[in-house]
């Protein structure tokens, strides 16, 4: 599923920052060496907005991005630290990602993501456009996907306005489910407060800090079942009756 892939290439990206943080020999913002990699690190990952060191309080911005979308340091600072339970996880050793949408009012997803190694910086925080990430969300024809964090807010959503609020569907059937499950991944059948079945299903990222889930109607499926078993039954009939045709002319032929 595309949605599944884009949330697992997200969290490759986010292995892929902590290690080359490691590799920075003169980590200094007005160093020259740290000027050209943060350069081409934010050519590469466009949809990154911002990498921020909570210990050291040292922010690179993605300047073309922040200067199209009117975003200044002091914004992005902050947001970050506006969520001092996050960075408070991500100092102690847990991953943790954030709606940071209501706050930037465009879909924006934070990634607290602990440093191990020893420094005065013991966790980076990730600010990440999700429009793409959205897009590849879009409601389908019989299908609903969405991303949810560990906590039950939504993260991804094809409904806009879910994003924008930050809803909390933590009350959901499927998300109760997973907050209650330590399985990686499950499909089943349940009913939403309305009593409408569904069948669930999700995958949960390798670090436990966000769900892929997609459900859709049972009576959509059922529908679908239905439609090919009536058209195998009318397939049968009539080769059926197209058999006894030709043994009825063949039997004629023989009578004549």
């Amino acid at each position: 599923m595309s949605m599944w892939k884009e949330c697992e290439g997200l969290q490759e990206e986010l292995v892929k920052i902590r290690r080359e943080l490691h590799q920075i020999p003169e980590f200094g913002l007005d160093l020259p060496e740290t000027q050209k990699y943060v350069t081409t690190f934010f050519d590469r990952n466009k949809d990154i907005i911002a990498v921020y060191l909570p210990g050291s309080s040292r922010i690179f911005v993605n300047n073309p991005f922040a200067i199209a979308n009117e975003i200044t340091s002091s914004f992005l600072t902050s947001y970050v630290e506006s969520e001092e339970e996050a960075l408070k996880k991500a100092a102690d050793g847990v991953f943790d990602i954030e709606n940071a949408s209501p706050f930037f009012q465009f879909p924006v997803l934070a990634m607290f993501y602990p440093l191990d190694y020893s420094s005065e910086d013991t966790s980076v925080v990730v600010i990440y456009s999700a429009e793409n990430l959205a897009n590849s969300f879009s409601a389908g024809s019989v299908n609903q996907s969405f991303l949810v964090n560990a906590d039950g807010e939504v993260l991804v959503h094809p409904d806009l306005s879910y994003m924008l609020t930050a809803a909390d569907v933590s009350n959901s059937p499927i998300v109760l489910q997973i907050l209650s499950d330590n399985q990686p991944s499950e499909q089943f059948y349940y009913k939403d407060a309305d009593g409408v079945e569904f069948i669930g299903a999700y995958n949960r990222l390798n670090n436990g800090s966000c769900s892929v889930i997609t459900t859709v109607k049972t009576e959509v499926v059922l529908e679908a079942v239905n439609k090919t078993t009536l058209r195998n039954i009318y397939l049968t009939i009539a080769t059926l009756s197209f058999a006894i045709m030709i043994i009825w002319f063949f039997a004629k032929s023989l009578s004549v």
